[in-house]
This record gives structure tokens, sequence and C-alpha cells, in this order.
């Protein structure tokens, strides 16, 4: 552990920002409100769930273009950017939830001149509900594994041989509800098990340098929002209409489809035969299974869908 004095609640440096800004009140309203309603639509909130919420919310989706963000990435960044993902994070109450050491380059199989992640507090964040910690040591020569522990809420269950020692100077990012901060995508960054009596809710929004190209799988077009792109690998993903459940368009369903491959298959980091392991070792995992549960039960939902369309249209 370390000690008082190496902590520090509130940052700025070239890969570390916060509180970064603040999104406006009556935007924050509404993305509360439709993340109530769409959380009553899912029966759980696994990988799946979590995946891309602003192809399921509409309020989400306009966070994502809203000038309070992007006027504070782009100047974080000094370039224009694209949003090429979204994640959602709900830490239950009194709940071991946690995600170890990491940092995010290390996954996202894309290139650009620089990335950055966006994370927003849609409530009160306090020491005790598990806030945003980052830590500034050299990310080279570390290693990152597949664990298969239930409450490590990344979805590959992706965790790293990284630990910081005693004398390295940790961050803790407190923030107060609509506040969002700003992390490179090269800082190791964690987060703890929320202890409160509260629900911790928070989305992180996942921005990149519009001269970005992806790394693998390049023949497959990754879905972004942005007014302005490269056609060659990118698409622009449209704003819902309404709040919907995980799977139930067609942009969420190729994205998790293909957020699949890339997560098992995508990176350049691990050789052949470490992917089929870790790929085994995800599958088999608690959390894997209830993935492909989620997806096989959508398709069966569908399939069964298409059989009655067509039994009634012939009569």
């Amino acid at each position: 552990m370390n000690s008082i004095s190496n902590i520090e609640y509130s940052a700025e440096n070239e890969k570390l920002f916060f509180p970064a800004g603040k999104i406006q009140n009556s935007l924050l309203s509404i993305v509360n409100e439709e993340l109530q309603e769409y959380l009553k639509l899912c029966k759980n909130l696994g990988a799946i769930e979590r995946h891309k919420p602003h192809l399921l919310i509409p309020s989400v989706y306009e966070l994502s273009e809203s000038k309070d963000i992007l006027s504070s990435v782009e100047k974080f960044l000094d370039d224009n950017v694209l949003l090429w993902y979204s994640v959602l994070f709900v830490k239950p109450k009194t709940s071991e939830g946690y995600i170890p050491w990491h940092y995010d380059d290390y996954f996202w199989s894309i290139n650009g001149t620089n990335g950055c992640t966006v994370w927003i507090a849609l409530n009160d964040i306090d020491k005790s509900m598990g806030p945003m910690e980052f830590t500034l040591d050299d990310t080279k020569n570390s290693k990152h594994f597949v664990e298969n522990n239930p409450n490590n809420i990344l979805s590959r269950g992706n965790a790293s041989n990284y630990s910081p020692s005693l004398s390295t100077k940790k961050y803790i990012a407190t923030l107060n509800k609509g506040e969002f901060s700003i992390h490179s995508n090269d800082i190791w960054h964690r987060s703890g098990p929320n202890l409160s009596s509260k629900d911790r809710l928070a989305i992180a929004l996942r921005y990149i340098t519009r001269d970005a190209k992806p790394n693998s799988f390049k023949l497959l077009k990754r879905g972004v929002v942005s007014k302005e792109l490269n056609t060659k690998y990118f698409f622009t993903e449209q704003k819902p209409k309404r709040v919907l459940s995980p799977l139930k368009c067609n942009q969420h369903i190729y994205s998790v489809l293909f957020s699949v491959l890339i997560s098992l298959f995508g990176d350049d980091k691990r050789k052949l035969r470490t992917q089929i392991y870790d790929c085994l070792k995800v599958v088999f995992s608690r959390k894997g299974l209830e993935c492909c549960l989620s997806l096989f039960n959508f398709f069966k939902r569908k399939k069964s869908l298409s059989n009655l369309t067509s039994k009634i249209n012939n009569g």
C-alpha cells in the first residue's frame, strides 16, 4: 500500500487530467434517466450489456459528441478525433467488482498519433466507491494475461504483472457528479471494489486521432462516431432513436461480434498460441459462458421470430 504522502487527488500532466471538465446538467439528467431505463431492460450487466452504450442509449451518443467533451479531448490530444468505443461501468453498492492494473493501448489494436479515454462520473465518486487510480510508471516490459476471476470487470478478464512500488506516486480520481477525467492510452490505471452503500455509475468514451488505422482485420470496417473519417477502415455509427436492449439493433450486433473477434485474436502483442490459449480460457470461464449463452439465446430468439413471421406470411 502507498503511504498517504504518495497519493494525490487531482492531477494535470501530459497523460492525465482530472477533473478535466463537467458536462451540462441538462444532458447529465437525461443520461441518468435513460441509463435507468436501459438497466431495467438488462437481465445482467455482462460484457455485452456494457458494450458500446452509445449504440443503445441516445443521450450517451449525444454525450460523445458534446462540445464539453470534444473540446477537452481535442485540447488534450492536440488534434481532431473520432470516438471508436464506449463502455458502461456500473459497480453496485457493496460489490466486489474491480479492474486490475492495465493500460488501454495494449488491447486497442488500432494505431493513431494519440488516443485517450474520457471517464465520466454519473454520480459523486468518493474513495469508498472504487474510483479510478493512476500511476505514471513506464509501461515497457510489462506483460498482460487473462485471469478467470469473475469479479474482474474487464470483458476479457485482462490483468497484468504490474504492481506499483512503495515509492510510486498514485493519483486517485475522486470526482463530483458530471465531472470527467481524461487519461492517455498508455498510462497505468485500475479501480477497486465499491465498498459504499451507493451504486457507482460511469461511462468511458474512447477517442483516437483521425489518422487512426487498425492493426488487424483491416478488411472489416470498424464503427465510429465522427463526421470525418477514413472510409477505408471505418463507417459512421448512427444514433439510436430510443433506448434499446442489448443486441436489438444491427449496429450493436455487428459491433459485439466484431469486438469478440478483435478481443480474442485481434491484438498484435500475443503470439497465436497464446491467443488460442487465452480464447479457451475466456470461453470456459464464467464470464465467457455467460457471454456465449447471451449470444446463443439472442440468435435462438431471432430464429424463432423469423420462423413465426414466415408462418404468418404463409397463412
